[in-house]
């Protein structure tokens, strides 16, 4: 899974999603990045940064919604997401990636709003972004993660991946609904490239590949099993 600036920088470099992977390997590309990226690229720039890095899917046109916004400015961050998610799979539509639109809401009608919309785009997976939960300002605020997914039991949910959780007790805990993850904290602890040998880094991530399955219960995917994650990590 790769943020929208590490494909361009990779794009950049003359590579796409098969020159860079293993040639087999299935990218997930991203909008989740931080405000002031994310204000710099325009739909069309995201539009020609996919179209050229190729990835397997992506999660397009995020836009920050926040619980300080009066209600009718977070509807319309809300509408502008979605809007940006049907642009871009028109835009992508003969170039492969599979949309994996953004999933938002503080209030029912906010998700409800979300759930047309992904259903108006014939997908069957939405995103959901949690980091901010675990974020520097914010702490770990789990227990109230758990509170806001569990209040999705009263929508009719499409299967969801969570980006920004990947610990296996955390994700033990949260909704049925939930089918896969990524995150690059858990992954982060266990690496130690100058430390561990080829064997031990690849061990390494099966151990926490069969965990994060083992969370998500036997008939559920991990993320890995949709899109292989690199163990290059680009920084910020």
């Amino acid at each position: 899974m790769l943020k929208l600036h590490h494909a361009e920088r990779l794009v950049e470099d003359g590579y796409t999603g098969t020159t860079w992977g293993s040639g087999h390997t299935q990218f997930i590309t991203t909008s989740t990045i931080n405000d002031e990226r994310l204000d710099d690229i325009s739909w069309s720039e995201e539009r020609d940064i996919v179209r050229e890095f190729s990835p397997t899917y992506h999660i397009p046109t995020d836009v920050s919604v926040y619980a300080s916004q009066r209600a009718n400015e977070r509807a319309e961050c809300i509408e502008n997401c979605l809007t940006g998610a049907a642009y871009m799979q028109s835009e992508l539509e003969e170039y492969a990636p599979s949309i994996i639109p953004l999933f938002k809401g503080l209030t029912h009608s906010e998700r409800e709003l979300c759930l047309s919309a992904a259903d108006a785009l014939g997908v069957d997976m939405v995103a959901i972004y949690v980091s901010p939960y675990f974020s520097s300002k914010q702490g770990n605020n789990r227990k109230q993660l758990f509170r806001d997914l569990n209040r999705c039991w009263n929508h009719d949910m499409p299967d969801v991946f969570l980006i920004g959780l990947l610990s296996p007790n955390y994700l033990d805990r949260v909704p049925g609904f939930v089918v896969a993850a990524a995150g690059q904290y858990q992954w982060r602890q266990r690496y130690e490239p100058e430390a561990q040998s080829t064997d031990e880094r690849r061990s390494a991530y099966r151990e926490l590949e069969t965990q994060v399955e083992s969370a998500l219960g036997v008939n559920r995917q991990s993320v890995t099993s949709q899109a292989q994650i690199s163990e290059y990590i680009q920084g910020d």
